[in-house]
């Protein structure tokens, strides 16, 4: 397990999970939305995000974290574990809430004046997360076959399967 992608919808936990990892296995963390936005929420050139991607992956290890559908195909191809945090919309919509009143008014990851924030559209793509962009993201996983992958589906899943690796 050196090359690792954890995916999943929004307020699933891919991010504290990344962190997890990160501290279990020193490796680097790459978060999709660093890569993927600039200030105040724009969105990068994608030849730029492209390159940043291609250039990640040369690493022996690296943990990626996040949803974007563009770039996965690169992503899949050299990762050697793939965790996907399958979980319900209320789930999905208990974590976003959860995550933007612990984080209220402050900067999320390392992106210049991105403020964590719930917007009427991003409220409306978590709750059709799993009718309209899981099913493209399942059918990219399904297409590789060079990876163990692992579907967790709550959060109780999730910390068992923590509590598992610390135990090793």
């Amino acid at each position: 397990m050196n090359k690792i992608l954890i995916i999943g919808g929004p307020g699933t936990g891919k991010t504290v999970l990344s962190i997890f990892l990160k501290e279990l296995y020193s490796f680097p963390v790459y978060h999709l939305d660093d890569i993927e936005f600039k200030d105040n929420w724009k969105k990068k050139n994608k030849l730029i995000v492209k390159q940043k991607i291609l250039s990640v992956l040369k690493n022996e290890n690296w943990i990626i974290e996040g949803n974007h559908l563009e770039n996965l195909d690169y992503i899949l191809r050299d990762a050697d574990f793939v965790i996907f945090l399958d979980f319900n919309v209320f789930s999905q919509l208990s974590g976003i809430f959860k995550r933007f009143f612990s984080n209220f008014n402050q900067c999320i990851k390392n992106i210049k004046n991105c403020k964590e924030k719930i917007s009427f559209s991003f409220f409306i793509k978590t709750i059709l997360f799993n009718i309209k962009k899981k099913p493209k993201i399942i059918k990219k996983v399904m297409k590789y076959s060079s990876y163990r992958l692992f579907f967790l589906v709550n959060r109780n899943q999730v910390n068992e399967w923590i509590e598992t690796l610390k135990s090793k």
